[in-house]
């Protein structure tokens, strides 16, 4: 994919006037954006578990985790984040993308808008709760799912009547 940076704004969840615009490494490999942490002192973002991660060469390292505010495009999203060392570069991992509902374009390099999807569709939610009276959500789950399937041709064997 190549390396490349985009600016999203970094900020603190409970004052969200302590913000700044940061330009971050795309890193799609990476779990959770990282912030490194002087940054996150200024804007208070406070640690309050630690997790340890495994680099790409196999180490591991323990890092500090802090919630912050992402916001991109006039999308925001609360984000778990690694609190970096100091020496450690802005880095937005797959967490902070799928939050802000966005995905990395490599050739335009840049981000854009993801797909975004369900489960399932409401209208299967109701049938799967409610249209058996007698069988527990999973049973219930299953025998919409069946149902639906019915109803929709396989693509794998072309159209109904095509055979």
């Amino acid at each position: 994919m190549g390396l490349f940076k985009v600016r999203v704004r970094v900020f603190n969840l409970k004052e969200e006037q302590r913000a700044k615009d940061v330009d971050w490494v795309l890193e799609t490999g990476a779990t959770y954006p990282v912030v490194p942490r002087g940054l996150a002192d200024d804007l208070g973002i406070h640690p309050s578990e630690r997790r340890t991660f495994t680099l790409g060469d196999g180490t591991r390292r323990s890092r500090d985790m802090g919630w912050a505010g992402l916001s991109y495009d006039g999308r925001s999203t609360p984000s778990l984040v690694v609190v970096g060392e100091a020496d450690e570069i802005p880095l937005l991992g797959a967490f902070g993308l799928e939050g802000l509902g966005f995905e990395v374009d490599p050739v335009a390099k840049t981000l854009r808008p993801a797909t975004q999807f369900l489960l399932w569709e409401i209208g299967l939610q109701r049938t799967a709760l409610t249209g058996s009276g007698h069988r527990s959500f999973p049973e219930g789950l299953l025998a919409a799912c069946s149902r639906l399937s019915a109803t929709r041709p396989d693509p794998r064997r072309g159209a109904p009547g095509s055979m």
